[in-house]
């Protein structure tokens, strides 16, 4: 007598009764295929055959499914939120976004405690800032070194310096907007808003590039500009099409 390798499903207590899938009876003869069901209270033998393995396979089906339905009514509440299931605008929303002027990162930050909550806080914003600035100087960087004579050498000795000057800007950064609420739980939640000015970054990175020895290029101030400008529109269009 063989017995087949089963699995006990209990599907969140969905259903009323236990459900037991068999895997795969272990016997050639197909015929006389026997194999032990085991309940908690007793040992039934079972002989598997094509309408009760495929009964077993529909139940488990329904079962996902009831699950898939069930769970896809659930919300998630989010820093900001009163109660699971509502939510409100976020502090500072309104103020970080790019403008003509800043690269601008909004943080949030969660804690029982009030600076390590601003902590928290500050840390996201730079991070968005940064992660920002890293996909705005590799494209820079690429696009610029197309026009001097080694393009590959090029590429990455502007990128490491642009990216530099950025580490730069974010330990200097201002910041715009902070705001700090406490949850029902106790919990501080602070919103901060950092900022980062375009057109003091550029120069630096223009200025940067043009007294680098390495290049062996003469460094096009126009040429960088454009390509500046067509990153800044490919950012934005980005942003508008989240």
């Amino acid at each position: 007598m063989n017995i087949a390798t089963l699995i006990k499903l209990d599907v969140l207590s969905l259903f009323p009764i236990k459900l037991y899938y068999i895997v795969a009876p272990i016997n050639d003869k197909k015929d006389n295929t026997n194999c032990h069901i085991f309940n908690n209270n007793s040992t039934v033998l079972y002989k598997p055959t094509k309408t009760n393995i495929m009964k077993t396979n529909d139940f488990f089906k329904i079962a996902l499914i009831a699950l898939f339905f069930s769970s896809c009514g659930s919300t998630k509440p989010t820093p900001g939120s009163d109660r699971i299931g509502t939510s409100k605008t976020l502090p500072c929303v309104e103020k970080s976004y790019d403008d003509n002027e800043y690269f601008r990162g909004l943080g949030v930050g969660t804690s029982l405690e009030i600076q390590k909550a601003r902590d928290n806080a500050i840390a996201a914003a730079k991070q968005e800032i940064k992660s920002k600035l890293n996909g705005y100087t590799f494209g820079l960087s690429t696009d610029y070194s197309r026009i001097t004579s080694d393009p590959e050498s090029a590429q990455k000795l502007i990128e490491g310096e642009l990216n530099t000057l950025v580490d730069k800007y974010l330990q200097d950064a201002g910041k715009s907007c902070e705001a700090l609420e406490q949850d029902d739980r106790g919990r501080f939640i602070s919103y901060i808003v950092y900022q980062v000015p375009k057109k003091d970054l550029l120069k630096e990175m223009e200025d940067s590039l043009a007294a680098n020895k390495e290049l062996k290029t003469e460094f096009n101030r126009e040429k960088f500009r454009k390509y500046a400008k067509e990153k800044e529109k490919e950012m934005k269009k980005t942003k508008e099409n989240l």
